[in-house]
Protein backbone atom coordinates (compact mmCIF):
# COMPACT_ATOMS: atom_id res chain seq x y z
CA UNK A 1 0.00 0.00 0.00
CA UNK A 2 1.49 3.63 -0.90
CA UNK A 3 2.03 6.37 1.32
CA UNK A 4 -1.28 8.19 -0.36
CA UNK A 5 -3.45 4.90 0.24
CA UNK A 6 -2.42 4.55 3.80
CA UNK A 7 -3.15 8.69 4.56
CA UNK A 8 -6.35 7.97 3.04
CA UNK A 9 -7.38 5.59 5.27
CA UNK A 10 -6.18 6.88 8.13
CA UNK A 11 -7.78 9.96 7.67
CA UNK A 12 -11.17 7.85 6.93
CA UNK A 13 -10.43 5.78 10.65
CA UNK A 14 -10.17 9.08 12.31
CA UNK A 15 -13.44 10.35 10.84
CA UNK A 16 -15.37 7.43 11.43
CA UNK A 17 -14.41 7.04 14.81
CA UNK A 18 -15.17 11.43 15.25
CA UNK A 19 -18.63 11.10 13.72
CA UNK A 20 -19.26 7.63 15.91
CA UNK A 21 -18.02 9.54 19.57
CA UNK A 22 -19.16 13.15 18.62
CA UNK A 23 -22.91 11.47 17.57
CA UNK A 24 -24.09 12.08 21.00
CA UNK A 25 -22.49 12.63 24.52
CA UNK A 26 -24.89 12.26 27.52
CA UNK A 27 -25.73 15.77 29.02
CA UNK A 28 -26.40 14.35 32.69
CA UNK A 29 -25.16 11.27 34.78
CA UNK A 30 -27.77 8.40 35.37
CA UNK A 31 -28.02 10.31 38.56
CA UNK A 32 -29.12 13.49 37.95
CA UNK A 33 -31.62 12.01 35.11
CA UNK A 34 -33.22 10.22 38.05
CA UNK A 35 -33.23 13.34 40.42
CA UNK A 36 -35.32 14.82 37.31
CA UNK A 37 -37.96 12.17 36.67
CA UNK A 38 -38.88 12.06 40.08
CA UNK A 39 -38.59 15.81 40.57
CA UNK A 40 -41.13 15.90 38.03
CA UNK A 41 -42.88 12.67 38.76
CA UNK A 42 -42.19 11.20 34.94
CA UNK A 43 -40.98 8.60 37.27
CA UNK A 44 -43.54 6.83 38.45
CA UNK A 45 -46.30 8.69 36.10
CA UNK A 46 -44.49 7.70 32.64
CA UNK A 47 -42.26 5.36 33.56
CA UNK A 48 -41.41 2.53 36.40
CA UNK A 49 -37.57 3.24 36.63
CA UNK A 50 -35.62 6.02 35.42
CA UNK A 51 -33.54 5.66 31.81
CA UNK A 52 -29.96 5.69 32.92
CA UNK A 53 -29.75 7.86 29.54
CA UNK A 54 -30.98 11.21 28.29
CA UNK A 55 -31.71 12.50 24.49
CA UNK A 56 -30.53 15.58 23.20
CA UNK A 57 -33.72 17.16 21.62
CA UNK A 58 -33.30 20.41 19.66
CA UNK A 59 -36.14 22.73 18.31
CA UNK A 60 -35.63 25.44 16.00
CA UNK A 61 -33.98 28.38 16.64
CA UNK A 62 -31.37 25.93 18.71
CA UNK A 63 -33.47 25.83 21.64
CA UNK A 64 -32.52 22.80 23.65
CA UNK A 65 -34.32 20.77 25.75
CA UNK A 66 -33.14 20.08 29.19
CA UNK A 67 -34.60 17.73 31.73
CA UNK A 68 -37.61 19.93 32.44
CA UNK A 69 -36.93 23.53 31.25
CA UNK A 70 -39.79 25.68 30.58
CA UNK A 71 -40.73 26.46 27.01
CA UNK A 72 -42.67 28.80 25.11
CA UNK A 73 -45.21 26.69 22.57
CA UNK A 74 -44.14 28.82 19.44
CA UNK A 75 -40.86 27.15 19.83
CA UNK A 76 -42.23 23.25 19.16
CA UNK A 77 -44.70 24.10 16.67
CA UNK A 78 -42.26 21.80 14.41
CA UNK A 79 -41.09 18.29 15.00
CA UNK A 80 -37.62 18.31 16.46
CA UNK A 81 -34.12 16.96 15.80
CA UNK A 82 -33.20 14.32 18.05
CA UNK A 83 -29.94 12.14 19.06
CA UNK A 84 -29.06 9.36 21.51
CA UNK A 85 -26.09 7.27 22.43
CA UNK A 86 -26.91 5.02 19.64
CA UNK A 87 -26.02 1.10 19.73
CA UNK A 88 -26.31 0.13 16.05
CA UNK A 89 -27.30 -3.41 16.43
CA UNK A 90 -30.20 -2.14 17.95
CA UNK A 91 -33.68 -0.48 16.71
CA UNK A 92 -35.40 2.08 18.31
CA UNK A 93 -38.90 3.66 19.22
CA UNK A 94 -39.32 6.75 20.04
CA UNK A 95 -42.46 9.02 21.05
CA UNK A 96 -43.58 12.22 22.67
CA UNK A 97 -46.41 12.53 25.27
CA UNK A 98 -48.46 14.91 27.08
CA UNK A 99 -48.27 13.56 30.41
CA UNK A 100 -51.26 15.71 31.56
CA UNK A 101 -53.70 15.72 29.33
CA UNK A 102 -57.43 15.88 30.79
CA UNK A 103 -59.62 13.51 29.03
CA UNK A 104 -62.69 15.83 29.33
CA UNK A 105 -64.83 12.62 28.67
CA UNK A 106 -64.33 10.85 31.92
CA UNK A 107 -62.23 14.07 33.83
CA UNK A 108 -59.03 12.32 34.24
CA UNK A 109 -55.84 12.51 33.06
CA UNK A 110 -54.56 10.28 30.11
CA UNK A 111 -51.52 10.44 27.95
CA UNK A 112 -52.02 12.18 25.02
CA UNK A 113 -49.73 11.08 22.04
CA UNK A 114 -47.98 13.86 19.90
CA UNK A 115 -45.47 11.82 17.82
CA UNK A 116 -44.31 8.54 17.31
CA UNK A 117 -41.78 6.34 15.54
CA UNK A 118 -40.84 2.43 15.06
CA UNK A 119 -37.91 0.14 14.53
CA UNK A 120 -35.58 3.10 13.71
CA UNK A 121 -32.94 1.93 12.36
CA UNK A 122 -29.28 2.60 14.60
CA UNK A 123 -29.68 6.79 14.39
CA UNK A 124 -31.55 6.79 11.13
CA UNK A 125 -34.93 8.24 12.03
CA UNK A 126 -36.11 9.02 8.50
CA UNK A 127 -35.77 4.88 8.03
CA UNK A 128 -38.09 4.43 11.06
CA UNK A 129 -41.92 3.37 10.94
CA UNK A 130 -43.68 6.72 11.33
CA UNK A 131 -46.84 5.79 13.26
CA UNK A 132 -48.33 8.87 15.03
CA UNK A 133 -47.51 12.09 12.94
CA UNK A 134 -45.59 15.03 14.87
CA UNK A 135 -48.83 17.37 16.84
CA UNK A 136 -46.77 20.55 18.21
CA UNK A 137 -47.67 20.65 21.62
CA UNK A 138 -50.95 22.51 22.37
CA UNK A 139 -52.32 22.12 26.31
CA UNK A 140 -55.54 23.00 27.03
CA UNK A 141 -56.42 26.03 29.22
CA UNK A 142 -56.96 24.52 32.98
CA UNK A 143 -55.78 24.46 36.63
CA UNK A 144 -52.62 22.94 36.19
CA UNK A 145 -49.15 25.55 36.36
CA UNK A 146 -48.29 23.33 33.40
CA UNK A 147 -48.26 20.04 31.17
CA UNK A 148 -44.88 17.87 31.37
CA UNK A 149 -44.43 16.90 27.65
CA UNK A 150 -41.96 14.09 27.79
CA UNK A 151 -39.85 12.24 25.34
CA UNK A 152 -39.62 8.48 25.78
CA UNK A 153 -37.48 5.75 23.71
CA UNK A 154 -36.89 2.76 23.56
CA UNK A 155 -33.85 0.11 22.92
CA UNK A 156 -34.79 -3.29 20.88
CA UNK A 157 -35.00 -6.01 18.52
CA UNK A 158 -36.87 -5.09 15.52
CA UNK A 159 -40.58 -5.72 16.39
CA UNK A 160 -44.16 -6.22 15.28
CA UNK A 161 -45.93 -3.71 16.35
CA UNK A 162 -49.33 -4.15 16.49
CA UNK A 163 -50.37 -0.52 16.68
CA UNK A 164 -52.98 2.20 15.22
CA UNK A 165 -51.30 4.56 12.47
CA UNK A 166 -52.56 8.06 13.54
CA UNK A 167 -52.38 11.29 11.05
CA UNK A 168 -52.27 14.54 11.41
CA UNK A 169 -55.87 15.08 10.29
CA UNK A 170 -57.82 12.63 12.70
CA UNK A 171 -59.67 12.97 15.99
CA UNK A 172 -57.88 13.28 19.49
CA UNK A 173 -59.67 10.01 20.60
CA UNK A 174 -56.91 7.97 18.24
CA UNK A 175 -54.26 9.83 20.49
CA UNK A 176 -55.74 9.42 23.63
CA UNK A 177 -55.35 6.13 24.50
CA UNK A 178 -51.56 5.56 24.64
CA UNK A 179 -49.80 4.23 28.26
CA UNK A 180 -46.36 4.42 28.11
CA UNK A 181 -46.25 1.23 30.58
CA UNK A 182 -48.55 0.16 29.39
CA UNK A 183 -46.93 -0.30 25.72
CA UNK A 184 -43.71 -1.66 27.17
CA UNK A 185 -45.57 -4.43 28.88
CA UNK A 186 -47.59 -5.20 25.78
CA UNK A 187 -44.43 -5.72 23.72
CA UNK A 188 -41.97 -7.69 26.60
CA UNK A 189 -42.13 -10.79 24.86
CA UNK A 190 -40.59 -9.26 21.99
CA UNK A 191 -37.87 -7.68 23.43
CA UNK A 192 -38.82 -4.19 23.94
CA UNK A 193 -37.47 -3.96 27.84
CA UNK A 194 -38.05 -0.76 29.90
CA UNK A 195 -37.08 3.11 28.57
CA UNK A 196 -33.74 3.24 27.39
CA UNK A 197 -33.54 7.34 27.78
CA UNK A 198 -35.33 10.27 28.19
CA UNK A 199 -36.17 14.13 27.98
CA UNK A 200 -38.59 16.59 28.68
CA UNK A 201 -40.11 19.92 28.70
CA UNK A 202 -42.68 21.92 30.67
CA UNK A 203 -45.24 24.19 28.83
CA UNK A 204 -48.65 25.57 29.33
CA UNK A 205 -51.21 26.99 27.23
CA UNK A 206 -50.56 30.25 25.17
CA UNK A 207 -52.44 32.47 27.65
CA UNK A 208 -51.13 31.05 30.72
CA UNK A 209 -46.85 31.97 30.15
Amino acid sequence: MCFQQSLMLIIYLVQFYMNDVLAYASHYTPEGIEAQLKKYRIVPDIMENATREDMEVEYQGNLMIQMGNFVSLNRTAFEPKIKWKVDPNFYYTVTLLDADYVNIMVLQKVQYQLWMILNIPGDNITAGELLTEYMGPNPEKDNLPYHRFVFVLWQHPFVHFRELRVRGGQLPIYRENFNAKKFTEKYEEDGLGEPYAVNFFRTCHPKEE
